[in-house]
């Protein structure tokens, strides 16, 4: 690799480093004035280094966007310095919608966050983690579509580890647990 194509491959680890959520090819040609075939081998490079590495961080691909994050095996030793910009009762509230097959009615998250439903929910909203939909004469609140880039993890495995935990607390097994 050449001089010029390290230099590119550093700017582009600057910016997907920077970013709080993906960002595209396209985004990063703009902003570097760059052609968008250099920045895909630069972010393919990049990918492949991490990937050589076996670090705690990666580059994350979500769709055609992309972004460095922590490995979410190590959360809880990185959220222990640096905690997570949502509330214990909003983990909560997502941890539930995660786990519930077809999402929550605004009267089911009231039992877990009491009177600060609508403060939490409107929050979270905000940043896209959750989001409201009409299914027939109910309303629903779902994952949102921001929820895979915030946390770094897809929302399938996000609900299969919380069951997981839930059944290692209880001490059932997995089986017990469905039944």
């Amino acid at each position: 690799m050449d001089d010029a194509n390290k230099e590119l491959t550093r700017k582009v680890e600057a910016i997907l480093y920077s970013s709080r959520s993906p960002v595209s090819i396209k985004l990063i040609s703009q902003i570097l004035s760059a052609d968008p075939l250099s920045v895909r081998k630069a972010v393919i490079n990049l990918k492949k280094n991490y990937e050589k590495r076996d670090g705690a961080l990666e580059v994350a691909s979500y769709g055609y966007k992309y972004r460095i994050q922590l490995k979410s095996q190590y959360f809880s030793e990185a959220y222990a310095v640096s905690p997570p910009d949502i509330s214990r009762s909003e983990m909560k509230v997502i941890a539930n919608i995660a786990i519930s097959d077809v999402g929550l009615s605004a009267t089911a998250i009231k039992k877990i966050a009491h009177q600060r439903t609508d403060q939490i929910l409107s929050h979270l909203e905000d940043m896209g983690l959750v989001k409201l939909i009409n299914k027939g004469n109910s309303k629903i609140y779902t994952l949102g579509r921001k929820f895979e880039s915030y946390f770094g993890i897809s929302k399938e495995e996000f609900a299969k580890k919380i069951k997981s935990e839930m059944t290692g607390k209880t001490g059932e097994t997995e089986g017990e647990a469905k039944n």
